[in-house]
């Protein structure tokens, strides 16, 4: 596992848990092991990916995490490891 430091838009990092999130009416859901893409550093200190393959309903939802939620959560993916997981 490589510890992230600093998130890099575009980037891949692995999710090491399950992640839910219910900010009504909106919900985030991540299963461990799926791959997020950072997209940017929100106000209020949250961070927001997006998915790297599709939803059941082939949608590319985002997930919005607290920043030292995201460090403690994620970990950067190998770049010879993002064909295998992308």
């Amino acid at each position: 596992m490589r510890k992230v430091k600093v998130f890099k838009p575009g980037h891949r990092y692995r999710l090491t848990r399950d992640y839910h999130r219910e900010n009504w009416p909106l919900k985030y859901d991540a299963k461990a092991g799926n791959i997020l893409i950072f997209e940017y550093k929100t106000v209020g200190g949250f961070a927001q990916f997006y998915k790297a393959k599709p939803d059941e309903d082939g949608r590319y939802h985002p997930i919005m995490m607290k920043a030292t939620e995201a460090f403690r959560l994620l970990e950067e993916v190998e770049p010879e490891g993002d064909k295998d997981h992308a």
